[in-house]
């Protein structure tokens, strides 16, 4: 709730969260569990823990690469595969929606020649899951920067990074790359179209099937006798 709350605004960069005993209150949790819950975020750079003066969201110079904060391993290992996916479905389907209503028609035109890019390597044949996932990255990090908010695209850039720690396998399965391309092609068009309620429902879609997907690859790999760490 904490990470929506900055992913929509409603919690800007320097605000001051409420204090332990009110948050724990909101939240229906225990302290120690909250304390937990914000040492995560703090990982993820999108809060400061002040010892003397308490919890701030972070500005965007208090902000580091995930590659920077090595404690973030500690939320691959407490957050399962499932768990990142599904945050990722409340923050970027609300993404497309605002990329929908705030894109500039040059986003617009990065969105769809990325696209244009990631399908034509597709048709091809040619193309790698490392690449396709890295093109990927590419148009879902051009959506999230054409919400202008920049806490967004901070927390979307670290749960894709800790998808990839938690061996993301979305690509590796037959036909799923085709399916993607086709996917995230519908997202730009509605975008383009400024429908944010279509870009939403296609976003949802996009990140649902590649959930499934992951968790396909992952079954099989367990039922090759192999294992994902």
């Amino acid at each position: 709730m904490i990470l929506s709350a900055i992913a929509t605004g409603r919690l800007r960069a320097g605000d001051k969260l409420p204090p332990e005993r009110e948050l724990s209150t909101i939240f229906g949790i225990s302290r120690a569990s909250l304390r937990d819950a914000l040492k995560m975020l703090s990982g993820m750079g999108a809060v400061r823990i002040r010892r003397s003066d308490g919890v701030f969201v972070s500005g965007h110079d208090d902000r580091v690469a995930l590659s920077e904060k090595p404690e973030n391993a500690v939320l691959v290992q407490r957050g399962s595969t499932a768990e990142l996916f599904e945050l990722r479905e409340v923050l970027e389907t609300q993404a497309a929606g605002w990329a929908a209503m705030r894109a500039s028609d040059a986003q617009i035109v990065q969105m769809q020649t990325l696209h244009a890019k990631l399908e034509r390597k597709a048709k091809s044949g040619k193309l790698s899951s490392t690449e396709a996932r890295a093109l990927d990255g590419e148009l879902h990090r051009a959506i999230a920067r054409s919400t202008s908010n920049r806490v967004l695209v901070q927390v979307m850039d670290t749960l894709r990074d800790l998808l990839t720690q938690s061996r993301n396998h979305t690509t590796d399965v037959p036909g799923r790359m085709a399916m993607s391309v086709d996917e995230i092609g519908r997202v730009i068009t509605a975008i383009r179209d400024r429908d944010p309620v279509r870009a939403q429902q296609a976003m949802f879609s996009h990140l649902k099937m590649g959930e499934q997907a992951n968790m396909l690859s992952a079954a099989r790999l367990v039922g090759n006798g192999e294992t994902e760490d």
